[in-house]
C-alpha cells in the first residue's frame, strides 16, 4: 500500500499589526528610535510622546485613504502570497530576498543587543535610526506566539510575521547586502530561524548576569526589585517551561521573578539546539562585542566600528534576591548547555 498525497488548506486569521501599519502610513523611523533612545534608560518628554502620537494619528489617517488602503492592499498581498510558498518551502524566503546576508539578535532582555544591534548597522554605513524600531528591533514577530510556538496556530502566526519583515526588509534593506535584525526571545526558535535562513545568516545571542539585567529592566519599566509583581507573560513563559508551582511564584519578588526568565530562555537555546547551527556567544563586555563585531565584519566586508563609547558602569547592588534562587538557575542552564555540547560563560556580577 502507498501513500496517497492530499491537498490541504489551513485556515489562519492573521493581522498586519500596528508597527508595520505605522510604516505604511508614513510614521518617522527616526521619531521612534527619538521616544525610546538606544540605552532606553530614560522616560521621554512629553514633547516626544506627543510628536509621536500626533505622527501616528496621521498615519492612521492616511490608512483610511484611498491611496493609503491600496498601499496597505498591495503590501498584504506580497506578504500572503510570501507566507504560502514558504509555508511548503521555508527556504524560498532566501530566494524572495535575493542573494542577501542576514545577523539576527537574541538574548533575554537588558543583555546589549541593542548596542550590538547598533554597531552592527555602523559596520555597513547604515544608520538604525533610518529603519522602523518595532519592526528591526523588538515587538516584529509577536514575543508571546514565540515563546508559545508549540501551541497551534502560533507557528502559523510567527511565520507570516516574518513574511511581513522580510517584504519590509526588501524594500528598506534594498541597497544593503546585510539585513540585520534584533528580537528578545528569538533564543527561544534559533532552529525555527535556521530552518529558513540556514547558514546565510549569522546568529547572535547576548548574554549577561541576571542581576544587572534584571534591576535594568525594572528601571526601564518602573517596577520595585523586591515587590511580588512582574509583567503577567512572564509566569506563563516560566511555568511552560519550568515545574514552579503558582504558589513558589507568587513567593518571588521582581528581581527573582527576572531570573526564572532569565533561566528559562537561555536553558531553551541548548534544549532546542540544531547541532549543525553555528551559534555566537556574546557577552556583555567591550572584548566580547568586539571580538564579534570583527568577525562579523570580515565574514560579510564591514567596516571597524568605534567602541569607545561601550561605558560599563560597576554599581552596588541592594541584595534582594535568594542565592539559592540564582545559584540554581544558573547551575541549570550551565548544565543544560553542557549536556548539549555548548560552553555556557563566565559571568561576572557587575
Amino acid at each position: 500500500m502507498k501513500t496517497i498525497n492530499l491537498d490541504i488548506s489551513t485556515k489562519v486569521s492573521v493581522k498586519l499589526n500596528e508597527p508595520i501599519l505605522n510604516y505604511l502610513g508614513g510614521v518617522n523611523p527616526k521619531t521612534e528610535w527619538e521616544e525610546r533612545t538606544i540605552a532606553a534608560h530614560k522616560i521621554p518628554s512629553k514633547e516626544i510622546r506627543d510628536k509621536l502620537k500626533a505622527e501616528k494619528q496621521k498615519a492612521e489617517e492616511y490608512i483610511h485613504t484611498q491611496e493609503g488602503a491600496t498601499k496597505v492592499k498591495e503590501f498584504a498581498t506580497e506578504t500572503t502570497n510570501l507566507f504560502n510558498k514558504m509555508l511548503g518551502n521555508p527556504g524560498y524566503a532566501l530566494e524572495y530576498i535575493g542573494n542577501k546576508r542576514f545577523v539576527f539578535i537574541g538574548g533575554a532582555m537588558r543583555t546589549g543587543g541593542t548596542f550590538l544591534e547598533q554597531k552592527l548597522f555602523n559596520l555597513f554605513d547604515l544608520n538604525i535610526k533610518e529603519y522602523n524600531l518595532h519592526i528591526v528591533h523588538d515587538t516584529l514577530p509577536n514575543g508571546v506566539a514565540i515563546r508559545h510556538m508549540h501551541r497551534p496556530p502560533n507557528y502559523y502566526l510567527v511565520l507570516f510575521e516574518i513574511a511581513e519583515f522580510l517584504v519590509w526588509a526588501k524594500r528598506e534593506f534594498k541597497n544593503s547586502s546585510i539585513i540585520i535584525k534584533k528580537r528578545s526571545s528569538f533564543e527561544t526558535i534559533l532552529p525555527f530561524l535556521y530552518s529558513i535562513f540556514g547558514d546565510q545568516a549569522s546568529y547572535l545571542i547576548t548574554v549577561r548576569h541576571p542581576i544587572p539585567s534584571g534591576y535594568s529592566m525594572a528601571k526601564k519599566r518602573g517596577f520595585k526589585i523586591d515587590a511580588h509583581d512582574s509583567p503577567d507573560w512572564w509566569e506563563k513563559f516560566v511555568r511552560s517551561n519550568d515545574p514552579i508551582t503558582e504558589s513558589d511564584w507568587n513567593k518571588l519578588n521582581y528581581i527573582e521573578r527576572f531570573i526564572k526568565y532569565w533561566q528559562c530562555s537561555y536553558e531553551l537555546v541548548a534544549k532546542n539546539r540544531t547541532y549543525n547551527q553555528n551559534i555566537d556567544i556574546v557577552t556583555y563586555d567591550q572584548l566580547s562585542f568586539e571580538e564579534t563585531l570583527n568577525n562579523i565584519s570580515k565574514k560579510y566586508n564591514g567596516h571597524e566600528v568605534d567602541m569607545t563609547d561601550f561605558n560599563l558602569i560597576e554599581r552596588h547592588y541592594n541584595k534582594a534576591w535568594s542565592a539559592d534562587v540564582l545559584g540554581e538557575s544558573i547551575e541549570r542552564v550551565r548544565r543544560q548547555w553542557s549536556i548539549s555540547g555548548l560552553e555556557f560563560p563566565e559571568l561576572e556580577l557587575k
